[in-house]
Order: structure tokens, then C-alpha cells, then sequence
């Protein structure tokens, strides 16, 4: 992931989801230090290369104790950045990631503090089926806590809720 074609760093993100099935080679990859260069991707990484960054960073926050570890490594920030202006299958991994890393009573209100809210609402409302499934998830996660329920209200999450409620998707 550190050096080569981006082709080739999109492959070996995709080749670490596919890996990251299991608690064992979950806490392997983040010793192995897959997460600094996973940032990287994220950040700066092709639109391909960025989806499956987020894709792998999702299958490893599956695993609560390295969700402090992602989000040590500095991932927040560009999981955001890819909901905002990612491409569709960007911005459903960035919300699953986001999502997951929810779980986590404390990073809910640095998800909020990040910006995450506005561009989950934007995906909840005009994304793809699986854009709209998983934004809706990230949102479910980050009513557990109370305090951020007032701040989704805010940021206008409730129509395409309701909306969404009424649709349905395929996911």
C-alpha cells in the first residue's frame, strides 16, 4: 500500500477487506501496519482506490478494539471527505465505516464535530439504494446517543427518513 501503481494500492485494499474476516487477521493487518498507508488512500487515492480504503477500514472497525485504532491513525476526517464528494460505492463504504466506528459512545460526537451529518443527510436523501441503506445505519448508530438525536433533526434527516420509510430500497 506504501509504494506502487494506485491500481495496484486499490488492489492490495480490496485484497485486505477480503482478508479481514475474522478477529485474529483483523488485529494481523492493523499490527502489520496496513492502517497509516489505508489513511493515505483514503485521502489522496484514486476515486477506486479511496472506496476500497474505505471498504477494508469498515471490515476492520467490525472489530470494536481497533476502532480506536482507525481512529488514532487519523481516518475520520477523509471518511467524511468521501461522503461528501465521493463516487456512490465511496460514499456507501464511507458511511458503513462511519457507522461502525458509531458504535463507540465517544467518537459519535467527533463523527458529528467532523461534518458527518450534513453529507449523511445528502446520501440519505439522493444516493443510491445502497447509499440510502447505509446512511441510514450510520444515522441509527449516532441516535443511541441521546445528545446527538437534537443535531440529526437539525440537520434535516427526518423527511428523507420518513421518506426512506415509505420506500423502501433493495439493500
Amino acid at each position: 500500500l506504501r509504494a506502487g501503481t494506485e491500481e495496484g494500492k486499490a488492489n492490495a485494499a480490496d485484497a485486505i477487506n477480503m482478508l479481514a474476516n475474522d478477529e485474529l487477521t483483523r488485529v494481523l493487518i492493523v499490527e502489520a501496519g496496513a492502517l497509516p498507508p489505508l489513511v493515505v488512500l483514503l485521502s489522496v487515492g484514486t476515486d477506486r482506490g479511496k472506496a476500497k480504503a474505505a471498504d477494508a477500514i469498515y471490515c476492520l472497525t467490525i472489530y470494536a478494539p481497533v476502532r480506536a485504532l482507525i481512529m488514532e491513525a487519523g481516518a475520520l476526517p477523509p471518511l467524511v471527505a468521501l461522503l461528501r464528494a465521493g463516487t456512490e460505492e465511496g460514499k456507501a463504504n464511507a458511511a458503513d465505516a462511519i457507522n461502525m466506528l458509531a458504535n463507540d459512545e465517544l467518537t459519535r460526537v467527533l463523527i458529528v464535530e467532523a461534518g458527518a451529518l450534513p453529507p449523511l443527510v445528502v446520501l440519505l436523501s439522493v444516493g443510491t439504494d445502497r447509499g440510502k441503506a447505509k446512511a441510514a445505519d450510520a444515522i441509527y448508530c449516532l441516535t443511541i446517543y441521546a445528545p446527538v438525536r437534537a443535531l440529526i433533526m437539525e440537520a434535516g434527516a427526518l423527511p428523507p427518513l420518513v421518506a426512506l420509510l415509505r420506500a423502501g430500497t433493495e439493500e
